[in-house]
């Protein structure tokens, strides 16, 4: 393996940087005094071909920052020389004190806010290095002198070695600042920057340095001001209320931020037992008329709403293989989720993910709602009726095992299953019997509509004497109904629901789009290849991909001219020869150049505020796929089914299957009511 070596040397070697002539960002460039040999030994990363950009807060007067643009410019500065995409200049760095008095400090905040180069604390140094001279008249402050070298002991004259101790009140942790800004000047020109706090390290990082790192970046993000808010709209989402209010999110930051709630907590930042206790008994959790508001709760998910039974149903189990009951794999193939099966590092479904219909079109959110489909929901309550007509067994698309060669056939009997729902009512009347059931499995919110279907099912048969049946019967009908499945209030809408298809033949040959969605498994770059019939792309692809560029043997060429693309010839990776056979044939095409930028951007602008798009975000990229509205214009639909939508105005019979959860793709507008089907992966 190759090793590096570091020596400690008196050659000197001249700090530069190297100032990219498009974005305006610098690279670190070292230029040491040569050897005997006339060489400059430059660690990797280092020389005049770097680029290892960075961003500075350049510090500009009227007329913005003056560095080089072309290297015609460039070439004109004595101190700077051109360097391909960059110039190269001296610099030298001054250091200075923020704050030369303390009539010069306006507050503790502007100290935190202004100095960026922390100190080590007072006691490292040798005894009565620092003093103490109070706050100096600004509140909230301790500010400490050095005494060594001559340095100020008054707080009318400040140097940079000053000391300032401050808390931050929004994360109680008490911050060393040292009153020092240190500004780097470019040589030749009359531009400059403030110096970034720290450069990667040139050496390599032992264990010490490792730990060190971690926690700084630990620190980094639990500190963020972001923080507390996002964690806090997480929390409440997974306590059951999807959409909260931002009056709701704001209790739990403070409580996390000042680590209190009530009488729960240690005051101290970003403590969970204030955040949970927020949470739980904020009026938005607790209020039942808040259950009526169509925003308010969530869809339930598919493992909780089993666990949900188990419990209150007393399961037993009569094998030692159920203790892997929900542990089983296929779960989330069958049923939309299942333990230890997330199928990406973002779980089963996105804390953002609005479904198309009203939900979307109401501009909420209902993360669960991503793992439904028609074929998940059918065998989750399959699974849940057989649990309560047969035991827990994988018999008629059950969950679990079977303890025997056959399965039960007989409602109530269920000797073979590998556990029985145990629960036994103490309810001596039908309407107790609900009372109870709704409890325990609707938290009390069974209307009185699906009440009555209820009662009128079981009625004669538990008077009748039959009360083992009607009890199965009644667990039956109240898990099957909205209010088990989602916490809030279920009202139906008057309407009739609208029936899709056609009566009439259709009158155009048949043909359909196949769209594949990768997510993320496919590098496009590597997918189509400019080829030939073009000035500098190719050149262009290959300097950027580098090692992972393609090479001619492994293309399959196809030709693309008259496209009004750059090349006339492309090619496609040699293992798609299916897509290239498509597309030879008139069958396939390749949009090139196509993306959901809501204006033109490149990456050395400010896309995080130039663009309604999260760019870089995995889950959001593929949301942005499937709709390709970025302008929000037609929100809650897909792009193939607003093609449906212009297919069906012009006569065309139109429908669309989706596999599993991407049903967004093919939603339409909800005045054409396309027909759209989900099909599952997994058995019916």
């Amino acid at each position: 393996s190759k090793v590096a070596w570091y020596h400690w040397t008196v050659d000197e070697c001249a700090l530069r940087v190297k100032v990219n002539y498009e974005s305006g960002q610098v690279a670190r460039v070292d230029h040491p005094e040569a050897d005997a040999a006339g060489l400059r030994n430059v660690a990797a990363g280092l020389g005049d071909d770097t680029l290892n950009y960075f961003g500075v807060d350049w510090i500009s007067g009227e007329g913005g920052v003056p560095t080089p643009t072309s290297p015609a410019q460039c070439n004109a500065v004595s101190t700077c020389y051109d360097a391909g995409d960059g110039c190269v200049c001296d610099t030298t760095t001054v250091e200075a004190p923020v704050y030369a008095s303390s009539s010069d400090v306006p507050s503790k905040e502007h100290v935190l806010s202004s100095l960026k180069v922390g100190a080590f604390p007072v006691e490292m140094f040798d005894a009565g290095a620092y003093t103490s001279l109070g706050d100096c008249g600004v509140s909230g402050l301790e500010v400490l002198a050095a005494k060594t070298n001559g340095g100020s002991s008054s707080c009318s004259a400040l140097d940079s070695d000053t000391i300032f101790k401050a808390t931050d009140d929004t994360t109680g942790v008490e911050r060393l600042l040292k009153n020092v800004v240190s500004t780097v000047h470019i040589a030749g020109l009359s531009a400059s920057f403030r110096n970034p706090v720290h450069f990667v390290s040139l050496v390599n990082y032992d264990l010490r340095d490792m730990h060190h790192e971690v926690d700084a970046v630990i620190d980094h993000l639990f500190y963020h001001p972001s923080h507390p808010p996002f964690l806090a709209t997480r929390m409440i989402q997974r306590f059951g209320i999807s959409n909260p209010s931002p009056g709701f999110v704001k209790r739990v930051v403070n409580a996390y931020r000042t680590g209190v709630y009530a009488d729960m907590g240690d005051g101290t930042y970003g403590n969970m037992a204030a955040m949970v206790a927020a949470i739980l008994l904020d009026p938005e959790s607790s209020s039942p008329t808040l259950d009526a508001d169509p925003s308010q709760g969530h869809l339930k998910e598919p493992l909780l709403k089993i666990t949900n039974i188990f419990r209150s149903m007393d399961v037993h189990y009569t094998s030692y293989r159920s203790k892997r009951l929900l542990r089983q794999p296929g779960l989330q193939k069958h049923l939309g989720q299942g333990s230890y099966e997330s199928p990406s590092v973002f779980s089963f479904f996105l804390p953002e993910y609005s479904p198309p219909g009203v939900v979307g079109r109401a501009g909420l959110v209902s993360p669960e709602s991503q793992v439904l489909s028609g074929a998940k929901v059918s065998r989750l309550i399959d699974g849940i009726l057989t649990s309560y007509k047969m035991g827990v067994t994988n018999c008629w698309n059950g969950f679990g095992t079977r303890l025997a060669g056959f399965c039960p056939t007989q409602d109530g009997v269920s000797d073979t299953s590998e556990g029985t729902l145990t629960y036994a009512p103490t309810a001596t009347t039908v309407d107790s019997l609900i009372d109870e059931f709704s409890l325990m499995l609707t938290a009390g919110r069974l209307g009185e509509n699906n009440r009555a279907i209820v009662k009128g099912t079981i009625e004669n048969m538990y008077n009748g004497g039959d009360k083992a049946k009607a009890i199965r019967i009644a667990q039956q009908l109240i898990t099957s109904s909205p209010e088990f499945h989602g916490t809030g209030l279920a009202r139906k809408g008057g309407t009739e629901r609208v029936l899709t298809g056609y009566t009439e033949p259709p009158q155009h040959e048949y043909k359909a789009i196949v769209y594949l969605m990768m997510v993320g498994g496919c590098d496009s770059f590597n997918m189509l290849v400019p080829q030939s019939g073009c000035s500098t792309t190719v050149s262009d692809y290959n300097r950027e991909r580098g090692a992972h560029k393609m090479l001619s043997s492994d293309l399959l060429s196809i030709s693309a001219t008259g496209s009004s693309q750059p090349c006339s010839g492309f090619g496609v990776h040699k293992e798609l020869s299916v897509v290239r056979d498509l597309y030879q044939t008139s069958q396939a095409t390749f949009i090139a150049n196509a993306g959901v930028l809501t204006k033109p951007l490149t990456k050395h602008d400010d896309w995080m505020r130039e663009s309604r798009v999260q760019l870089f975000a995995h889950n959001h990229m593929q949301t942005e796929n499937y709709a390709v509205d970025p302008l929000r214009e037609k929100s809650g639909s897909g792009v193939a089914g607003r093609i449906l939508d212009v297919l069906r105005r012009q006569g065309y019979h139109t429908s669309a299957n989706a596999v599993d959860d991407k049903s967004l793709f093919v939603k339409g507008t909800p005045y054409y009511n396309n027909p759209s089907w989900t099909v599952s992966t997994g058995s019916p």
